[in-house]
């Protein structure tokens, strides 16, 4: 007999509202919440990413937007999940445009 560690039950509507929250997050919040969690300067993760502070301060702002590749080059560089990041600058961009649609990952 195998006894099998408590797992947490997920209700249907936790599910709904931590979807709601992580939809809200934009690639900017994501890219600075890592950085942080690294204890990263500004200056050190420009450096590793090959851009300057200026521009990598215009992405945790949200000023600008890199383009869905290159979110997922920096977050492969940065050790982050290259997927979200990519779905993180579509829906960014799709929030800009004021579209009311949202891209998720498929699974």
């Amino acid at each position: 007999m195998t006894i099998e560690p408590d797992k947490p039950e997920i209700y249907a509507e936790d599910q709904i509202w931590l979807d709601a929250q992580i939809a809200g997050l934009t690639f900017g919040h994501c890219l600075k919440a890592h950085r942080l969690c690294e204890s990263w300067t500004q200056d050190e993760t420009a450096q590793k990413l090959g851009i300057s502070k200026q521009l990598l301060s215009a992405y945790e702002t949200g000023r600008k937007l890199p383009t869905p590749k290159k979110a997922y080059e920096m977050a492969e560089k940065l050790g982050m999940l290259p997927q979200a990041a990519v779905i993180a600058v579509l829906n960014d961009q799709l929030r800009q445009d004021n579209l009311p649609l949202q891209v998720e990952l498929a699974g």
